[in-house]
């Protein structure tokens, strides 16, 4: 599952631009495992009459890039977070060039019950379409670097290799994107937006990549639910186009 700030940097200001949602999410505690805790605070306004259908079908092309490095770490120094922002920035580079713009922020909470890492990035495109990657570590003590020799027979204690993370991050991001030529969502934002498009009043369509089991279960949830019907179509390219008459939906 995606984490917090996916929602918030994805999929709230998605709904805000397509459907008119005005969704507030507020991080108030973060929680890693195993211990948990975390707290978010949602505030939303009632939908007036009913969710408008939508598009997403014009991807455009990547015209900024930002992220967000969660460290809860203890037992590491603050600096380890730059390697992480400096690893997917590379990644990233390779892919995108130099031109696009690229900040990622750091965030240090204190009060987490456990130590842990996590990693969002997203891309928007000049059409207003958002890609997120994201990457997590748990440092539980069963997870931690344990000892070994080197080659001099010396015990030495190893170390995580946190710059991964922010390498995984990026490449996931890349992964989608590259994925297909006409998709416009990432592999979580395509389940996400399922439900909306059954209870949306019209014809809602959108362009995505390869269609993931969480989105063909979601499909089928809403269609069981609601009664509508959607119609998925793969492109020669690999964009896979969903379209759905939803009902309206009216409280």
């Amino acid at each position: 599952a995606p984490q917090i700030d996916w929602f918030k940097m994805v999929l709230q200001p998605t709904l805000k631009r397509l459907m008119k949602l005005d969704i507030d999410i507020r991080c108030i505690k973060r929680g890693f495992f195993p211990k948990g805790g975390g707290r978010v605070n949602i505030r939303t306004q009632p939908v007036v009459q009913h969710i408008p259908a939508f598009e997403l079908c014009k991807r455009g092309q990547i015209c900024a890039i930002r992220g967000r490095v969660i460290m809860a770490n203890r037992r590491a120094s603050p600096s380890v977070a730059d390697g992480m922002v400096n690893s997917a920035t590379r990644e990233l580079r390779m892919v995108f060039g130099k031109q696009v713009p690229i900040e990622i922020e750091v965030e240090l909470p204190t009060n987490s019950l456990s130590d842990g890492i996590g990693v969002v990035i997203v891309a928007e495109t000049d059409t207003g379409c958002l890609f997120g990657g994201s990457s997590l570590q748990d440092l539980s003590s069963n997870r931690r670097g344990k000892n070994q020799r080197n080659k001099s027979g010396v015990e030495e204690k190893m170390t995580e290799n946190y710059d991964e993370v922010g390498r995984v991050a990026a490449r996931e991001l890349i992964a989608d994107w590259q994925s297909t030529k006409g998709g416009c969502t990432d592999r979580h934002l395509q389940d996400q937006l399922i439900i909306f498009m059954a209870l949306a009043k019209g014809r809602s369509k959108m362009a995505t990549c390869a269609l993931e089991l969480h989105t063909e279960t979601a499909i089928y949830i809403a269609e069981q639910m609601t009664g509508v019907k959607f119609n998925v179509k793969t492109a020669k390219d690999g964009t896979v186009w969903i379209e759905c008459d939803g009902i309206g939906y009216n409280i």
